[in-house]
């Protein structure tokens, strides 16, 4: 059975995290610190609705509010909870870019917003899976939980998934691959000039990604090296 936490899948779903945590981060930093705002006239059919949402105040609450939900992803705190904020945002991007406004680059970034929070809520989804009950009984979050009756855990000593060169191997090879589709619809297939703004986040992740399994690496080679370690 394919397990979230362990091989390649964990790196993958971190490697997700951290592009997700740097995509909502750049775009909520470019609004709040460099005071950037786009030229919604040139937004096409959804340019009208935005600049409605910047006069009453909105658009500048959803980039500060990326600001947050970027930084509980980015240092793992609460991600379900800001995975079911960041749903609500990314849920109005890929309406408009899909529905509203669907040009070859307003294409490629609704997929991108449903391809990443799509993802991250399907290797979360165990956080969520409570909600789905047919007939759900009202409770309050301090009401003492029915205790669930599950056998006592088996702990295995010295058991750690040890990383492998084919898992960074793969890791890099799909952060290449889905940059390098960055790279060519930010671009506009190079009718536009190439900005780090669109290519940094993958590659980011990618570099933090890595030292996360080059330090699981470390950690398993010494545990293999001193049978005594917990």
């Amino acid at each position: 059975m394919i397990k979230a936490e362990q091989g390649p899948w964990k790196y993958l779903i971190l490697w997700l995290r951290y592009y997700y945590a740097i995509h909502f981060l750049k775009s909520g930093i470019n609004f709040a610190v460099f005071g950037v705002v786009p030229d919604f006239s040139k937004a096409g059919a959804v340019g009208p609705y935005m600049r409605e949402m910047h006069e009453v105040g909105f658009y500048p609450l959803v980039k500060y509010l990326e600001i947050v939900l970027g930084s509980m992803l980015l240092f793992n705190i609460l991600v379900p909870v800001a995975l079911a904020f960041m749903a609500g945002i990314a849920f109005q991007i890929i309406y408009l870019n899909l529905f509203v406004s669907p040009h070859p680059r307003q294409l490629f970034t609704g997929t991108q917003e449903l391809l990443l929070c799509g993802l991250l809520i399907l290797a979360y989804g165990k956080n969520f899976a409570g909600l789905f009950q047919l007939r759900a009984k009202p409770g309050f979050p301090w009401q003492a939980q029915p205790p669930a009756a599950t056998a006592a855990p088996v702990v295995a000593r010295n058991s750690a998934y040890a990383v492998r060169s084919r898992d960074i191997a793969l890791l890099v090879g799909v952060a290449v691959v889905w940059t390098v589709v960055v790279i060519g619809f930010s671009t506009t297939m190079g009718s536009r000039p190439l900005r780090i703004y669109d290519w940094g986040p993958p590659v980011v992740a990618l570099v933090l990604a890595l030292i996360a399994m080059f330090m699981d690496r470390m950690g398993s080679s010494a545990r293999l090296m001193d049978p005594t370690a917990a």
